[in-house]
């Protein structure tokens, strides 16, 4: 006799739908539509037999009457999996950024990581349309972070992640990931679509976090596991926009999104 055990998770309430439709005095009309759906379905049979499916849809469409001029589309669509790992270590991890980031003009993506299966990603996309009359803009993002099924022993490691007299004086767009340990995913995403004519401009951020059938064997005597994350003295004098995400430890899932649309003057 073979017992089955499945398991499916759909992210409907995750998945976002918009309408939009303009209408000018001559007739012409424009519609931007925009779909996300995210599926995960799992299944496990007790028969020494594992079977994974993973289904990631992210579906961005746009309709517009073609007597407009044009369209400007900025899209981040990305996906970060730890899935199945086996870590067993007694290391301490450390992480530090002191001093740096600084005096920027522009974009800076950072990545600093100490440790296993550490995941990060600084993402930008601008799309801008010039002197284009009747035209339509769109800024999206959509992302996934997933942690499942691993197996994490740390005996008496530590994991410590500091940011130091960082990221100051910025005039721009700055994304800082600092992550030390196991299995941490960190990302930045920024979309910006600009027309200067634009009639219609749409922006939007859509995804899913999460962490699942994890375990994790933090037994280290009296002592203890430490770990700690610290942020002193930064993040000053900003003109623009800044990501930062800082993580000690297991499996943290940290993000930070930015959708711009303008259109007109």
């Amino acid at each position: 006799m073979i017992a089955k055990l499945q398991k499916t998770a759909i992210f409907l309430a995750l998945s976002a739908a918009m309408s939009m439709t303009y209408a000018n005095d001559n007739g012409t009309e424009l519609e931007n539509t925009l779909e996300n759906e995210m599926e995960i379905s799992t299944s496990l049979d007790n028969d020494f037999s594992y079977e994974e499916e993973y289904s990631v849809e992210v579906e961005v469409e746009a309709e517009f009457d073609p007597e407009l001029e044009s369209l400007a589309n900025a899209s981040t669509h990305d996906v970060q999996k730890n899935l199945d790992n086996e870590v067993d270590t007694e290391v301490s991890y450390e992480a530090d950024v002191e001093e740096s980031v600084t005096d920027i003009e522009g974009n800076a993506g950072v990545n600093v990581a100490a440790g296993v299966f550490n995941q990060q990603a600084n993402n930008v996309a601008i799309a801008s349309l010039d002197d284009a009359e009747d035209a339509a803009v769109r800024a999206t993002t959509a992302f996934e972070q997933l942690n499942e099924d691993n197996e994490i022993d740390t005996d008496y490691s530590a994991m410590d992640a500091d940011v130091e007299e960082s990221v100051e004086d910025i005039e721009g767009n700055v994304g800082l990931n600092v992550a030390a340990g196991i299995g941490n995913q960190q990302k930045n995403d920024l979309a910006i679509a600009v027309a200067d004519e634009g009639v219609l401009a749409s922006a939007s951020s859509t995804g899913f976090q999460m962490n699942a059938d994890n375990e994790v064997d933090s037994d280290s005597g009296w002592w203890g596991s430490a770990t700690s994350a610290s942020l002193s003295d930064s993040v000053n004098d900003i003109e623009g926009n800044v990501g930062v995400n800082l993580a000690a430890g297991i499996g943290n899932q940290q993000v930070n999104t930015l959708s711009i649309a303008r259109a007109g003057d």
